[in-house]
Parts: C-alpha cells; structure tokens; sequence
C-alpha cells in the first residue's frame, strides 16, 4: 500500500471468519517483513464460537497458500482429514444415491466424456452413474482411498480435494500463525461503537473503556452484526422462501471401532442424507466424526430433530448407544447483507450472510470476501465505486450459490413427507434458475451459461448434481445426435480401464493421514 493507503485496520469478532481474515490481510499488506497497516483483531471471551462447520471446498487450499502456512502442520493442528467430494444418499427418490466430486470430467477421443454418457442417459443405455462413468474420484471415495500419492508435495496430489477440520481448531492454528507474524490480539466486550460526524465509524468502545481507533473495520461478530448493526445497515436480502431449512442439531462424537486391532479408515468425502425435513451431515475428522441434522423450523420440531439424528446415529453404530452425544442446537439465518461494504465497513462470514452447509460454502464466502477485499481497499476507506464492486461482486457469489443450492431441492422426486411435497407444489426456482433449468432442458449446461455472473459452482457441479438427480433432456442435444452409441459405449468402458489402472497408485486415507500428520508441528 502507498503512504496514503490506509494505516490501520480493526476487526471485530474472532473465530474462524475473524483470523482467517486477520491472516489473509497481514500477509497482504505486510509482507518482507515491513508492516505497512497496524492490523487488530479484538473479540469478546463473553461470546459463544458457533464453530460447528467441517466440510470444506476445494478452493480452501488456495487460501492455504496464498497466506503461506505448512499443510502438514495445518492439517495436524486442526485434526483435518482429506476430502474427495459430497456423498448423497436418498435425495433423489428416497432410495438412490450420487456423488458430487471436485475433479473435473475427463476429455476421451476429442469428445467430453460427460458427452458420452449424456448420449447414452437420453437413450437409457447407461451401466453406471455419472460419477462413476466419466472419472476417478468416486470410486477413489468410497474405496477410502487418499487424493494424494506418499510423493506429493504440500497441496499437491493427482486429485483435488479439500479438508474436513475442527473449524474452532482452525480459529486457533490461524490466531497462532497471526499473532506470530504481528497482529494484534485484544481480548475484550465491545460496548459502544462511536461514528465520526460523517457517519463512518470512529472507534470501538470496550467495556472497559478502552478506545481501539482504525481507519477500516471489518465486523466478524457472525449473526449479530455489532458493527453494521451500529452503522444502520440492516438491509437483508431473504432466501428463506426456497432455502426452508433454517435449524440445525450438531453432535460430535467418536468414530467407529473397526473390529480387531485395525485402526478406523476415516471416510475421504463427506456424507448429506436426506432426511424428513431436511438432511444429515455424517464427517469423520482425525479423530472424531461431526454429525448434524439439518432441517426446516416450519416442519419439525426441536424433540423431533434430536430424535431423527439419535436414530441416524444408532443405525451408524450397529443399534448401540452412540456414546457422550451432547447435541447442540443452532438457528441460521438464511439469506445475505444487501450491502457487505458500507461506509468504512465491511462484513464477513455469517454477519454478511449464510446460507445453509450443503455444500460446504461457509468458508468459501469468508475466502472470498477476505480476497476481493484485499483486491478493492484503496486509500478512501468508503469508497463508493469500490465498495459498489465489491458488493456487487459478493452479492453475485451468495446468490449463484442460492441458486445452485435451491437446485438439490426443485430436482428431488420425494413425497413421503410435508417438507418434501411443500418443495414439490409450493416452491417456485428463482426466475434465474427458471431460466436455466428451460435452457438446460435443450442443452447439457456448459460455461457459456455463466458467463455473466461470478460463481463457486460452474458447470461441472451443476452436471454432477443434475444427471446425479437423472435430469433428462426434453430431446438429445444438438451436439449429440451425431455421436454414435457404439462409440459412447466403447469410451465409457475405456474410462473403467483407467479407474483400474489408476486406483492402486493411491493409498489409503488413514495411511496418508498418519505420513502428513509426522511431519507437522504442533503449535496449538
């Protein structure tokens, strides 16, 4: 930054969205060594981490790296395990399943593979899903095997992949690693926020009395918004009408004893099984698994929510009492900030929006609002073309996310229980979605559909999710109907010999884990 950029920079709120952002600005702003802008973090030890979010995407590694930290010590410290896609079970029929993998289809014969099998799905001659059929990763999940090979490199591997972690674990490592570089750590109540008479915020008030000035503010405080709050940028945009799940129920509890004296081989993927109303989250950490039933207030009850996980849990562990389950029960507030920048404010993680985990979005919106911030802060801390972009730029990303996730649910045929039918006779896509689902009834989505929007979830997502649910066609393709059966069937049963070949060249998910986890060092 110039000598008239900005000095100093506060944020409030800790946690994950708070050091994650603290992490990112200082290796930003200050790097080689000279601090260029005073950056702060002050949180409350009066407030409750929510802290429950395991699952993570594939963009986190860039993260990872862009703020220069050891995987092997992250994934130690965080008690993470590796993370080859989302495993769906029951969202289709109440009887199927699917899988949501981070690797991209594979190119065969100039023609993309998912062009093979779409030829044979509008014809109903496919002997394999669509994750089976056009790559790896699938059959690499569920066999447990590790995205990475023992020579890989720090985020390296032959498969992208993600983690599943203790997100409040994570809090910490990133406090350490930050506090260690040079931020500041002030552990104290925000009382009162004082706005200079241009409106923008001056200073943060403790409890104490003490004064923290800066000349931008970041506020971290999750749903209770203390800074916008103060600011009088309240200003929501709802996604409650199409996004009904607002609850959840979270445990964490042990992980399954294999019988014998083998170790358990933690599950590379995570699992989202739809339930009555809503869906179960099934994560085996390091060391732990984390659960959670996720499901709509307007259908279920808290008794009846506590009571669909516990009999998840049970048939988990074979009829046995799961045990030191202590369920801890969350509201969310569904939707996202019309304004995340405003004034000399900005609001990341659940203060400037949420929506809810089904695809492990909470951290990407953190990563991206940290970026684009770092991207757009200029000397005037309330500029209003940047701020303008900015918001633009987060408001795209909450709202194709919206998108993508409301598509789970207008795609399921369920109809055995009030949440499930509600989605079928009352829930109207959103008119983009509309839009695309008429355009994706003629042709297979490719990335000429999101040319004009910014998005977490391209065309490769929106294939697996689709053809996962058995979207058809209203008639084949275009750039399908000259592409022989014979020769979609002929590469499709290549694509298996390369599964075969390829597969024994991993190893195991635990072995992988035990070889990463030697060589980090533990700092929290």
């Amino acid at each position: 930054m110039s000598s008239e950029s900005i000095k100093k920079i506060a944020i409030l709120g800790g946690g994950t969205a708070g050091w994650m952002t603290a992490c990112y600005l200082d290796r930003q702003f200050n790097q080689a060594g000279q601090r260029a802008v005073d950056i702060t973090l002050i949180e409350s030890d009066d407030v409750d981490i929510i802290g429950v979010g395991e699952s993570t995407f594939d963009s986190i590694r860039g993260y990872l790296q862009a703020v220069g930290v050891d995987e092997s010590e992250f994934m130690l410290n965080t008690d993470a395990s590796l993370k080859h896609g989302i495993y769906f079970k029951d969202w289709y029929r109440g009887d199927d399943e699917y899988f949501h993998p981070f690797e991209k289809v594979q190119i065969g014969d100039g023609v993309n593979m998912l062009h093979h099998w779409v030829n044979l799905h509008q014809r109903e001659m496919n002997q394999h899903s669509i994750s089976e059929a056009v790559g790896v990763q699938y059959k690499a999940a569920m066999a447990a095997y590790s995205p990475k090979i023992s020579s890989n490199k720090d985020y390296e591997a032959p498969l992208p992949y993600s983690y599943h972690l203790d997100a409040v674990l994570m809090g910490r490592y990133l406090r350490q690693v930050s506090t260690a570089r040079g931020v500041k750590h002030i552990v104290a109540h925000a009382e009162h926020i004082e706005l200079a008479d241009d409106g923008r915020i001056q200073s943060i008030i403790s409890r104490e009395g003490e004064r923290y000035d800066a000349d931008f503010f970041v506020d971290c405080t999750g749903f209770a918004q203390v800074l916008m709050r103060a600011l009088k940028n309240t200003d929501y945009v709802d996604y409650r009408s199409s996004l009904l799940c607002d609850r959840a129920v979270a445990a964490q509890v042990a992980l399954p004893q294999e019988e014998g004296s083998g170790q358990y081989n933690p599950r590379p993927y995570t699992s989202a099984v739809a339930q009555e109303s809503g869906w179960i989250w099934d994560i085996d950490l390091y060391r732990r698994r984390g659960c959670g039933y996720v499901y709509s207030s307007e259908f279920s009850d808290e008794a009846r929510a506590e009571e669909v996980l516990f009999q998840y849990l049970g048939k988990q562990y074979s009829g046995k009492q799961c045990p030191n389950i202590e369920p801890r029960f969350l509201k969310m507030r569904i939707g996202r900030a019309e304004k995340f920048w405003h004034k000399n404010c900005v609001s990341i993680g659940l203060s400037g929006g949420f929506i809810e985990p089904l695809e492990s979005t909470g951290i990407v919106f953190i990563d991206s609002g940290v970026r684009f911030l770092a991207e757009l802060l200029g000397a005037d801390p309330c500029s209003k073309v940047l701020s303008d972009r900015y918001n633009s730029m987060m408001g795209s990303l909450y709202d194709e996310t919206h998108n993508f996730i409301e598509l789970h649910y207008i795609l399921s045929q369920r109809a055995d229980s009030a949440f499930w039918r509600h989605y079928r006779d009352e829930v109207k896509p959103s008119s983009q979605l509309q839009e695309r689902l008429a355009l994706w009834r003629e042709k297979i989505p490719s990335s000429i559909d999101f040319s004009d929007t910014l998005s977490t979830f391209w065309e490769n997502s929106h294939n697996f999710i689709m053809y996962g649910m058995n979207w058809k066609h209203s008639r084949m393709p275009a750039n399908l109907q000259q592409l022989d059966s014979g020769r979609s069937i002929h590469m499709l049963s290549e694509m298996q010999k390369i599964q075969a070949k390829a597969l024994p060249h991993f190893e195991t998910h635990l072995a992988s884990l035990d070889r990463i986890r030697s060589r980090g060092k533990r700092v929290i």
